[in-house]
């Protein structure tokens, strides 16, 4: 390889060609390339070793492997035709080495931070923090660890030249809460206390129509028998009665809406209360009709 170097470099050159045996000019060109291996850091036996064994790497389908020895051999220190051939060599490794994105998650595909990946069970920890990993080619075991130590695995067969797969690890975590919150049972949420109010009004306005419904009912019959003598009196009480029935008809049907709404509204068990307090009051000749509700949060 060597003479191959030197007998390049000298049947290119333009000055007159050496008459100096080959073997002489060979142990020259191999002296001064050692000289330059020594002064980057690396001898020429380590260049040619790291050479040997990243073909022999590659070749057993030991991709990582191979990539890291063609590194080596490729380095300034190396003579020029092992850097160019181990270059040209890394660069078809890396082009050939299948890459992983390994992402933790909980069943219900929310994605869990700070966490690490062990590979095949080794003991190093990576992050998983969405940078792509090298592997070898085959059968792979990923297992996921939350800083609480629980954790998962996936078995994945990666191919020769797959880039970026995706590996999703499903942990068996809960969902965060924030220190003091009261625990939430699943598919139970709270009812806010207006619907009780609301509901509660509601009820009260119902009763009162029907009331003043069948008293205004009863004060036409009366006044049937007596028209058209009628005192003026009794017919101003009939539509006090029918009135007053009609507004607590109103106040039911809006309360009783209003309690359905908050019933149904995904934010009533954000609503809390502390007190509820509901009074109906009327004036003793039934003039007027009052329905009071008042809730302290």
């Amino acid at each position: 390889m060597f003479t191959q170097v030197c007998l390049g470099n000298r049947q290119t050159s333009n000055r007159p060609r050496w008459k100096a045996p080959l073997s002489a000019a060979v142990l020259l060109c191999a002296t001064l390339t050692v000289h330059r291996a020594q002064a980057e850091g690396l001898s020429t036996n380590e260049c040619i070793d790291a050479h040997a064994n990243g073909q022999v790497a590659r070749g057993q389908g030991r991709l990582l492997e191979a990539k890291n020895a063609f590194a080596i051999c490729a380095a300034v220190g190396c003579p020029d035709l092992i850097r160019q051939d181990c270059t040209q060599f890394g660069v078809a490794v890396e082009n050939t080495l299948p890459t992983v994105i390994v992402s933790a998650q909980t069943g219900a595909g929310r994605e869990v931070s700070q966490t690490f990946v062990r590979v095949d069970g080794g003991p190093e920890k990576l992050p998983v923090d969405g940078r792509a990993l090298y592997l070898d080619p085959g059968s792979h075991a990923f297992t996921v660890v939350t800083p609480e130590g629980k954790q998962a695995s996936v078995t994945v067969v990666l191919r020769e030249g797959e880039k970026y797969r995706r590996v999703a690890v499903t942990l068996p975590v809960e969902p965060q809460t924030k220190a003091g919150d009261p625990p939430v049972e699943a598919g139970k949420r709270g009812v806010s206390p207006l619907v009780y109010v609301f509901g509660g009004v509601g009820l009260l306005a119902a009763g009162s129509f029907t009331y003043f419904a069948l008293d205004g009912r009863s004060k036409e019959s009366a006044l049937e028998d007596c028209a058209p003598t009628c005192s003026r009196s009794g017919v101003d009480s009939m539509r006090r009665s029918y009135l007053i029935g009609d507004i607590s008809l109103g106040v039911a049907v809006a309360s009783l809406g209003l309690g359905t709404y908050f019933l149904l509204s995904p934010s009533s068990s954000n609503t809390t209360a502390s007190q509820v307090a509901v009074r109906v009051a009327t004036n003793p000749d039934l003039s007027a009709f009052r329905v009071v509700a008042t809730t302290a949060f």
